[in-house]
């Protein structure tokens, strides 16, 4: 079946079979229809791919937990009249790299971004022992007026570059399935990014909104939003106030997104180890972020409890 502007109203289905680091990455997927049938002729720019590493938590950053950090980032400039930053650093996807057919449904993307030397927007060091995590997305064009395949779930590939076994660092948390039971299914960004592994790669402790200081980490990001009107402070981030989201539950109710499981066994991290900012999405008035770092807009966080709402 050739991808085009007849294609039928149907499910795309994805899958990563190989990655090669090769100065910069190169992917090989597959492509096929929800009969099985290889999809041919995906054009330059339909795809898009995340690339990010595991770093193990510290004391002092992210308090202990391990956390995603892309090696794709870009500059996000406050464009409010009263922004708080006037840049911050914020993580994204590859979209300048090159897409290669190989037939039958197969295809190669070549990221345009080489992993093992990124020097700008920000340094981040390539440390080929940790775990790492490759994504990819099928942006289709909505605009066209054509009838397009919805697109696929995003297929992932966490592994270690130098093969080894890693430094034993995990962060499966919140399982997709547990979200859709809500949200019926992600749609974010336009439709193609649909699940939890593809969001934490720019939703991670590294991006922050300039115009208002606040981190899109995705903990901190789903406690905020999901607080809603119950929030001591408003979460405001590109624009949008979240204030008038009412959550269907009460908000004690943990184990109604994050539980462990054989595909999460991180799902309970939540009861062993604690961050400021995982904590302050919900506690909002006792989370104190201050000194926000000249580069990355990222802001030291601490936690006062002797104000926080218990």
């Amino acid at each position: 079946r050739r991808f085009g502007t007849d294609a039928p109203d149907l499910r795309f289905a994805m899958e990563i079979v190989d990655i090669t680091i090769s100065s910069p990455p190169e992917v090989e997927f597959t492509v096929t229809d929800q009969n099985g049938n290889p999809v041919l002729g995906l054009a330059d720019g339909t795809v898009r791919a995340g690339f990010a590493k595991l770093v193990p938590g510290s004391a002092d950053i992210n308090g202990g937990l391990p956390y995603w950090q892309s090696y794709i980032n870009r500059v996000a400039e406050g464009d409010a009249p009263d922004a708080v930053l006037a840049t911050a650093i914020q993580a994204t996807n590859d979209r300048d790299g090159t897409l290669e057919e190989l037939g039958d449904g197969s295809y190669i993307y070549t990221f345009g971004t080489d992993v093992t030397n990124v020097t700008e927007p920000l340094a981040v060091a390539w440390e080929p022992d940790l775990t790492h995590r490759v994504v990819l997305e099928i942006r289709l064009d909505r605009d066209s007026g054509a009838r397009v395949p919805m697109a696929p779930i995003n297929p992932f590939l966490d592994f270690v570059p130098s093969g080894g076994a890693g430094t034993g660092a995990s962060k499966t948390i919140a399982d997709t399935n547990n979200c859709n039971a809500c949200h019926f299914e992600f749609a974010e960004h336009g439709g193609p990014r649909k699940t939890v592994e593809y969001c934490v790669m720019c939703h991670n402790p590294g991006s922050i909104d300039p115009n208002t200081g606040e981190s899109v980490d995705m903990a901190y990001m789903a406690h905020s939003i999901h607080m809603g009107s119950d929030r001591p402070v408003p979460y405001i981030v590109d624009g949008t106030d979240f204030t008038e989201v009412h959550y269907p539950q009460a908000q004690t109710y943990c184990e109604t997104c994050h539980a462990a499981s054989e595909t999460h066994p991180d799902g309970d991290a939540w009861n062993e180890g604690a961050s400021p900012g995982a904590c302050g999405g919900c506690h909002a008035d006792g989370l104190v972020a201050q000194n926000p770092d000249a580069v990355t807009g990222i802001p030291e966080y601490l936690f006062d409890h002797s104000v926080a709402d218990v």
